[in-house]
């Protein structure tokens, strides 16, 4: 398994989704890629700090910032892999409460 492919499935995981250690792509049994900024975001929004999440990222210190109007930067709309590192940290960090 490759670095990322292990912090998809921990992600995956972390969200309360199930990695499948065998796929079968033919039986629509996939692990997620999070192949883009779109595929990481809705899966955050699932959450319910997703908006503190947000703003984490959008008034982080270490970014390029040089406005205030509250959006993700284009850093890591840009780059899905540091995005996906960004999400991943978060949720190791807030883990989901189970019920």
């Amino acid at each position: 398994m490759t670095e990322r492919e292990q912090i998809c499935k921990e992600f995956t995981e972390f969200n309360g989704g199930h990695w499948h250690e065998i796929a079968f792509p033919e039986c629509g049994i996939n692990n997620p890629t999070y192949p883009d900024a779109k595929s990481i975001l809705e899966v955050m929004d699932t959450r319910d700090d997703g908006e503190i999440f947000y703003a984490n990222l959008i008034y982080s210190g270490n970014i390029e910032a040089n406005d205030d109007d509250g959006y993700i930067p284009r850093f890591y709309i840009l780059d899905s892999d540091k995005l996906l590192i960004a999400a991943w940290n978060w949720c190791r960090e807030n883990p989901l409460e189970v019920m």
